[in-house]
């Protein structure tokens, strides 16, 4: 009986730890994406979902400047690139 209860519980804990660290692997990987890149859609809704989530002024203000350079930074690399 508690093995078949743990069998039930552990199986959906573990696609959820699975699901939870595949998405990290991901927002992670996207983090130096530029536009262009396949992942850049998920950096920029990360960076998004951050800035929303953010209910001090100051921080929230600290993350649009620090968003703004990001994108000084990929317009830089763009133009490198060509």
């Amino acid at each position: 009986m508690l093995h078949s209860t743990l069998k039930m519980v552990g199986i959906p804990a573990l696609m959820l730890v699975a699901f939870l660290a595949s998405t990290a692997g991901v927002v992670y990987a996207s983090n130096d994406a530029v536009p262009g890149d396949r992942l850049y859609i998920v950096d920029r809704a990360t960076e998004q979902i951050q800035l929303r989530l953010t209910t001090n002024p100051e921080r929230a203000t600290d993350l649009g400047l620090d968003m703004a350079q990001e994108r000084l930074q990929e317009a830089r690399e763009l133009f490198q690139r060509g």
